[in-house]
């Protein structure tokens, strides 16, 4: 258990005390977050299957505007809180755990930026200009 001697097990005793409490607390925040998580799945679902048809596109759209801030709002944060352990892929994986349970397609890969580009691009049409060849 790490003991050195004798004296040293009040000590490991303790710490594993403290580990047990920090544990059932851990475990206590995980079902009341589980349950929370839940309860707002089904309201949002509720929610979605209620709207008309022509409002669901504006709501997805919106929705996708901000899921994308938040995600990166939230990227931030951990890099903050773990610094170099933070993980990407592992973030990844639960974004996309989310989307399936709310029966979302996941975020594609290109950033927001890009996406904002080829959504102006599509709306405005281009007028090409005629290049001489010079020989």
């Amino acid at each position: 258990m790490g003991a050195k001697s004798e004296n040293d097990v009040p000590k490991i005793e303790e710490q594993r005390n403290k580990n047990d409490v920090a544990l059932n607390n851990m475990l206590k925040r995980n079902d009341t977050l589980t349950e929370y998580s839940e309860n707002e799945k089904a309201k949002y679902r509720e929610l979605k299957d209620n709207l008309p048809p022509e409002e669901l596109t504006v709501v997805r759209e919106e929705r996708s505007h901000i899921r994308e801030n938040g995600i990166l709002n939230v990227i931030h944060k951990l890099r903050d809180t773990f610094g170099k352990g933070y993980d990407y892929d592992l973030f990844k994986k639960s974004e996309i755990a989310v989307s399936k349970s709310l029966n979302e397609k996941p975020i594609s890969k290109k950033s927001i930026h890009q996406q904002l580009q080829k959504k102006q691009q599509q709306a405005i049409p281009r007028k090409h200009k005629k290049h001489e060849i010079e020989r």
